[in-house]
C-alpha cells in the first residue's frame, strides 16, 4: 500500500475511534427531541427509599400529570406527593419545544416555595425557605434543561446505542445551580406493564451531580416505567404502578 494511503487510512481509523468515544451534548432546543410525541396523561409512581444494607427507609406515591398544548407547543408537567417528612409537595414545570419557561414548587406546611423564571441564558429564582426570602440570578449557557423533568423527557431524547451524551440542567439545590448529566444506552429489558401485558424497554444509564442509576423507558409509549437511583448511602426505587 502506498505510504500516503497508509497514513490516511491510519488517520481515519484514529478519527473514527475518537468519534466513537466522544460525547454528544444535548440541548433543550435540539430538533431531535420528540416533544411532539408527548401526550396529555397521568401516572402514579411508587417511590421507595432504602439504606445501604437494603432496609426500607420511606415510601410514598407521586401523582404525575402532563398537559400537552399542541397549538402553542407548550407542555405542563405537574407532580404532587406527600414526601417522607410528612409534608405535602406540589410542583409544576412549564416548557416549550425550545426549553423551560417556568417552574413553581410549594410545600404544606409552607416551609419551601420556589418560583423559577427561565430565559435563554439566565434564570431568575424567587425562593422562600423557612420564612427567609431570596432572589437569585443565575447565568446559564443556552440550551439548558429544567432539572425537575429531565427524567420525564428521557424517553423522547435522541439516544442511540453506542453513543454517550451529556446535558446541563438548572437545579436550585445544586451548589452552582447546574446539574450535569451523563447518559448512555445500557441494555434492553422487559417489564410488566401496570396497564396490562408486558413492556419492551430500553434502559438508560445516567450519572448526575447527586447520584447515578438506570431508567427503563417503554419503547412504545416513551414513558418511564422504572428508575433505580444510587446515592451516597442510599438507593431509591421509582416504579410506575
Amino acid at each position: 500500500m502506498h505510504k500516503k494511503l497508509k497514513l490516511y487510512t491510519f488517520a481515519a481509523a484514529v478519527f473514527c475511534g475518537l468519534a466513537a468515544h466522544a460525547q454528544v451534548t444535548l440541548k433543550a432546543n435540539n430538533k431531535g427531541i420528540r416533544y411532539d410525541l408527548i401526550k396529555s396523561g397521568h401516572q402514579f409512581v411508587k417511590v421507595t427509599g432504602y439504606d445501604s444494607v437494603g432496609k426500607e427507609q420511606f415510601q410514598f406515591v407521586n401523582y404525575n400529570i402532563i398537559k400537552a398544548d399542541s397549538v402553542n407547543k407548550q407542555l405542563i408537567f405537574g407532580r404532587s406527593r406527600t414526601i417522607p417528612f410528612g409534608h405535602e409537595m406540589v410542583d409544576t414545570s412549564i416548557i416549550n419545544f425550545a426549553g423551560p419557561i417556568r417552574y413553581t414548587m410549594i410545600t404544606n406546611p409552607n416551609v419551601k416555595f420556589l418560583d423559577v423564571r427561565y430565559s435563554p441564558t439566565v434564570v431568575q429564582t424567587h425562593a422562600v425557605i423557612k420564612g427567609v426570602s431570596s432572589n437569585i440570578t443565575t447565568p446559564m449557557a443556552e440550551g439548558y434543561f429544567d432539572d425537575n423533568i429531565v427524567e420525564d423527557l428521557m424517553g423522547y431524547l435522541p439516544i442511540q446505542k453506542g453513543v454517550k451524551y451529556q446535558l446541563d440542567a438548572y437545579r436550585f439545590e445544586s451548589e452552582n445551580k447546574i446539574n450535569h448529566f451523563d447518559l448512555e444506552y445500557a441494555f434492553d429489558d422487559i417489564l410488566q406493564d401496570p396497564k396490562g401485558g408486558e413492556a419492551i424497554c430500553s434502559v438508560i444509564r445516567f450519572k448526575n451531580g447527586y447520584g447515578n442509576g438506570y431508567i427503563w423507558i417503554n419503547n412504545k409509549t416513551h414513558e418511564n416505567m422504572k428508575e433505580v437511583l444510587y446515592m451516597k448511602g442510599s438507593i431509591v426505587l421509582l416504579q410506575a404502578i
